[in-house]
């Protein structure tokens, strides 16, 4: 079932909010203000409170909306779905706002006080275009092998050859232990975890692959250091 409607404002998990005949929908990949084509996830016919659908066609765009940098996680009906990117859609400084407005607004409504809360860009955040941030990830060996993510709603295997939300040093892991170049046995589950390293520290041998929970490369006893700025 498709549907167009105007998007009202933000919600949780990357989604925002609409109505459908005053029944509230949460829309993937959508905007506040925004006029969207929609498609509601099965069953739409249900009688939950909530339907939950992705967009399928821009009609009016926000001007936070931007192409997705990384196309594969963006809407499916786009050619995406693989998931890990909900604000792929969103510009940078609308990423920032997103933020601030949701935290604001549940600052409101759980703890009853209006506050601003400023959102700080990281450093180097606008160079690598918001990418490169995560220092572990989880993929599938696809039926010949090679790393692959789930289209979301099939059983679809996504064969990938990087991963733009990894860090840079979690990609020269995988580049260094030949992860892209496959081999594994279809159906295994592939994790790499790689803790940033500080300054100019080499990675050495602090990083793990493993692969059905087995460590096939790097080391069994990760040490990350967490600073904790307070005042």
């Amino acid at each position: 079932m498709e549907s167009t409607i105007r998007i009202e404002r933000y919600a949780d998990q990357g989604r925002c909010v609409g109505h459908i005949d005053g029944r509230v929908v949460f829309v993937r990949f959508a905007l506040p203000g925004e006029l969207v084509r929609v498609v509601l996830d099965e069953p739409h016919d249900r009688e939950d409170r909530f339907w939950t659908g992705e967009v399928t066609e821009v009609l009016e765009a926000s001007e936070d909306r931007v192409e997705p940098v990384w196309p594969l996680a963006g809407p499916l009906a786009m050619g995406g779905g693989v998931g890990g990117a909900d604000l792929v859609h969103v510009s940078l400084p609308g990423q920032l706002k997103w933020k601030s407005v949701s935290i604001a607004e549940q600052m409101r409504r759980l703890g009853h006080v209006d506050v601003d809360v400023p959102i700080e860009r990281m450093p180097e955040d606008e160079a690598e275009h918001g990418l490169h941030w995560r220092t572990r990830i989880e993929m599938i060996a696809d039926e010949n092998g090679r790393p692959s993510m789930r289209r979301r709603g099939t059983h679809v295997r996504v064969p990938i050859d990087t991963m733009p939300l990894a860090s840079r040093a979690l990609l020269n892991v995988a580049e260094k232990e030949h992860v892209w170049d496959g081999g594994f046995t279809p159906g295994s589950q592939i994790r790499l975890s790689v803790p940033e390293p500080r300054g100019n520290a080499e990675i050495a041998d602090n990083y793990a692959v493993l692969v059905d929970g087995e460590v096939t490369a790097g080391n069994r006893e990760l040490t990350e250091k967490v600073t904790v700025c307070g005042r």
